[in-house]
């Protein structure tokens, strides 16, 4: 009798253009945009990245002036922020406060020191939109299973996926639900 082999499932190979690819970002995808908001462009110039999630949330879209700056830019809330917020006075009556630790900032080389351009908050907690110049950015935050990432691209290219690099900015955190499920994983 023949041995049960393993399948092996690829992942997911995406065709909507975005910058990500088929990395896993939690459900998150990065796309470059022009004018007219189509995907399949090569460049952000007269147009800009955005970022989506499931179910259409977009979290942040950054015009190319604003990518090229130096200021967070302020985003509009997703439809789960809007939701929360309507829940908010309610759950704040109930809530204790607690203290949370912050995370030490990652020292960068020289001369590429990470700029916050946009934050915003996901099912799995908060995301960092970043520059670090010359048209290089990085997002992170974390995935489905509450793992920490940085992705790290130039311009509107493929980029590179790191779960090693720590926090640039203090005080990121997943979502308490996946913080306990990352703690009783095996």
């Amino acid at each position: 009798m023949p041995e049960a082999s393993e399948t092996v499932v690829p992942p997911p190979s995406f065709t909507d253009g975005r910058i990500n690819g088929s990395v896993s970002l939690g459900g998150l995808a990065l796309y470059c945009v022009d004018k007219n908001s189509n995907t399949h462009v090569t460049t952000f110039d007269n147009g800009a990245i955005t970022v989506w999630g499931v179910s259409d949330q977009k979290y942040i879209n950054l015009s190319a002036n604003q990518l090229r700056g130096d200021v967070e830019i302020p985003q509009m809330p997703s439809q789960m922020q809007m939701a929360e917020m309507t829940e908010m006075p309610a759950a704040m009556a109930t809530m204790e406060v607690t203290e949370i630790d912050e995370a030490a900032a990652t020292a960068m080389p020289p001369g590429q020191s990470p700029i916050l351009l946009a934050r915003a908050d996901t099912p799995n907690g908060e995301i960092g939109f970043f520059t670090l110049g010359g048209d290089e950015f990085a997002l992170q935050g974390y995935d489905e299973n509450g793992k920490f990432y940085t992705y790290t691209w130039t311009g509107c290219s493929t980029g590179t996926l790191d779960n090693s690099t720590e926090a640039y900015m203090p005080l990121m955190q997943a979502t308490p639900e996946m913080t306990a499920e990352a703690t009783t994983s095996p």
